[in-house]
């Protein structure tokens, strides 16, 4: 009786019987004949295996288990066999230690053992140039013998490049990335939305870093890295990235309002009041008093001050943007006990006193009321309005500050990267002078006669509320 079979790698067959022998089959002219008659169990062959080299494993009803080795076909079929069976080659220095020729054996490129398998090869182009050198000789072998793998490999390759542009882009190394990144899309045009991706990664991460650089230290070099960083996304990188998300970021106005409420504040003229000590907002470009946190705001001080103020400067919208900002942390004190109503009259107040700020085009004030919309405070939460004011916010910070700052750049170039001064002043300043500002027209004129930009073309007229042409997409 056969009481179990199996199916050799070369098509034969393997049987078990109850005459206590296993036995292998070849067909021969239509017939099944015995090629070999395995013997060695005492008791009936009830299990047959094919293992992963081609011998064969029995099991018996006399409790063993045995391994045949003889069941093999021809030396060829046992060297496939065995070839198939090895986990890996030996490298082309282990080989030169046995006084083989560098070169491995086809096989081990056909059959992809490690260290000729694609990921053992991708590790190599990771490593460095030498050995990048050598990788791609393995894949010119492989290729050669199968032409068909061309494409697995040419991904191979992109994954690779683009790992390393993806690097590259946080070394700060863009032309190295481009580069790396015109490489992978000669091997596969697919990664184009990856490399896209990449960028607006990089661009997002660098302007992270580029303000955490400014709050600490509120340098020029650090208002070029921010604004650097706006002016070099290319075109590839805008289809990651909203344009919206970039004119509503924050960090791009209270940049240029930080370095210019320092200058207020060292100005010869500048004369705080009481309102101006207890309320100002550290990026006013126009304060001219130590910043007081929002939490910090003493309102049963602030507000009864900023009121006079406002009483005895009716024509200041300084003081109108104070009290609005004061009055605001008085809504929020009320909501904290449980006094809507009462926050509610501080919320109206203050919007009350930002509209009026804002009538007579108070930069910071356009600021507060974009962030109440965005956050429904006293009013309706409106996303789109709310973004509306925040382009304006920009825009009349550029109107109202950026010339002083600039003219600050410009003195210290010295000590500054010449590229990024050119770069950011040369898209800066055009814009102000677009808004109306005339010192910005003369600013022009003398970045083209010092040779920052190359002409001092005039701008074309802008409204404050027209979106700068570097975040047109």
């Amino acid at each position: 009786s056969v009481w179990a079979v199996a199916v050799l790698p070369d098509g034969r067959l393997a049987t078990g019987s109850g005459d206590n022998t296993a036995r292998v089959w070849a067909e021969r002219d239509g017939r099944w004949t015995t090629v070999a008659t395995l013997e060695g169990h005492t008791d009936s062959v009830w299990a047959v295996a094919v293992l992963p080299d081609g011998r064969l494993a029995t099991g018996s009803g006399d409790n063993t288990a045995r391994v045949w080795n003889n069941v093999i076909s021809s030396t060829a079929k046992a060297i496939k066999l065995a070839q198939r069976a090895t986990s890996r080659c030996l490298t082309p220095s282990q080989r030169q230690q046995f006084f083989l020729t560098p070169t491995p054996p086809s096989w081990c490129y056909s059959t992809q053992k490690r260290p000729y398998d694609i990921a053992s090869l991708q590790k190599l182009l990771i490593e460095g140039k030498d050995a990048e050198a050598e990788a791609e000789a393995h894949f010119e072998a492989i290729i050669a013998l199968h032409p068909d793998r061309k494409t697995v490999i040419d991904k191979a390759k992109a994954e690779v490049l683009f790992e390393r542009g993806r690097q590259l882009l946080r070394d700060d190394k863009d032309t190295e990335a481009e580069a790396a990144f015109a490489k992978v899309l000669a091997f596969d045009p697919s990664l184009q939305v990856a490399i896209n991706k990449a960028k607006a990664d990089a661009f997002k991460n660098r302007a992270s870093q580029a303000w955490r650089n400014f709050a600490k230290d509120q340098s020029n070099a650090a208002l070029l890295a921010i604004w650097k960083n706006v002016f070099s996304l290319d075109a590839a990188a805008k289809k990651e990235i909203k344009s919206d998300d970039v004119k509503t970021d924050y960090w791009y106005s209270y940049s240029i309002a930080g370095l210019h409420a320092q200058m207020q504040i060292s100005a010869a003229n500048a004369q705080p009041n009481d309102c101006d000590r207890l309320a100002s907002f550290a990026f006013d470009p126009l304060r001219i008093a130590k910043p007081v946190d929002f939490d910090a705001i003493d309102t049963v001080q602030a507000i009864p001050a900023c009121q006079e103020a406002v009483k005895q400067n009716p024509e200041e919208p300084r003081y109108l943007y104070l009290l609005a900002r004061a009055s605001s942390r008085a809504a929020r004190e009320e909501e904290k006990v449980n006094k809507p109503d009462l926050a509610a009259k501080h919320d109206a107040e203050k919007l009350k006193y930002l509209q009026q700020a804002m009538d007579q085009g108070y930069p910071a004030a356009f600021n507060n009321m974009a962030l109440a919309y965005a956050e429904g405070e006293g009013v309706e939460k409106d996303r789109q309005k709310a973004n509306a004011l925040f382009l304006e916010r920009l825009n009349r910070i550029i109107y109202c500050c950026w010339v002083p700052v600039a003219k600050q750049i410009m003195q210290e170039q010295a000590q500054l990267n010449r590229d990024d001064v050119r770069l950011v002043l040369g898209a800066l300043t055009p814009w102000a002078a677009a808004l109306g500002d005339t010192r910005a027209t003369a600013l022009l004129n003398q970045l083209a006669t010092d040779g920052i930009i190359p002409t001092a073309t005039p701008p074309e007229p802008a409204k404050f509320k027209d979106t700068p042409p570097w975040l047109r997409w």
